[in-house]
């Protein structure tokens, strides 16, 4: 799993669309942010964290096998208005997923 921090819900529009055009499953794909109306607007409900509400991002998480550091890193980025993305991927497309995620200046966790 990929999961990453990135500044807005704009850079997280632009990443999905990037990730939709190289042909990533979108479904795979978890947006979690603090406002669930833009979120809903921009990403579907779907991937590792699909039905997770922002207060529960940090117990999801720790089902998934997320390490510590990074559970509480992406809680405190949703606490303070950045996006959480989170990717199921397969590994032999992993790499081209995470230069992806790079150029749009996440902060892979």
């Amino acid at each position: 799993m990929i999961l990453a921090i990135l500044p807005d819900a704009s850079t997280a529009e632009q990443l999905l669309n990037n990730l939709s055009e190289a042909e990533f499953d979108l479904n795979d794909v978890s947006v979690m942010m603090q406002d669930t109306t833009t979120r809903n607007k921009i990403a579907k409900d779907a991937g590792p964290l699909k039905g997770v509400l922002p207060m529960q991002t940090a117990m999801s998480l720790k089902a998934t096998g997320a390490p510590p550091d990074a559970v509480q890193r992406a809680q405190d980025a949703i606490k303070n208005g950045k996006v959480v993305v989170a990717m199921k991927i397969d590994p032999k497309y992993e790499t081209a997923a995470r230069e992806m995620f790079k150029d749009m200046s996440a902060e892979v966790l």
